[in-house]
């Protein structure tokens, strides 16, 4: 039996229904021994603990100019 991978990952409310599930999927597909330890609150929140260390990735909400992290999806605003 392999050991398993910790991973802890921050994910705003706002995407835990349309993104989360989609990278939680692939997530285990790529490591099928995934300890997955997930964080939901703010982005404010989540990307804060990714910069102090206390989350390895985190889904964050950016503004359109931005070239941090990787993009995943776009939303229109209401």
């Amino acid at each position: 039996m392999q050991p398993s991978t910790l991973m802890r990952l921050g994910c705003p409310d706002d995407y835990s229904e349309s993104v989360l599930p989609i990278l939680v999927k692939l997530l285990h597909q790529q490591w099928p021994n995934l300890d997955l330890q997930i964080t939901c609150t703010p982005s404010n929140r989540v990307k804060l603990m990714l910069d102090s260390g206390h989350l390895d990735p985190g889904i964050i909400t950016r503004s359109a100019d931005s070239e941090e992290g990787y993009f995943l999806k776009s939303s229109q605003g209401v």
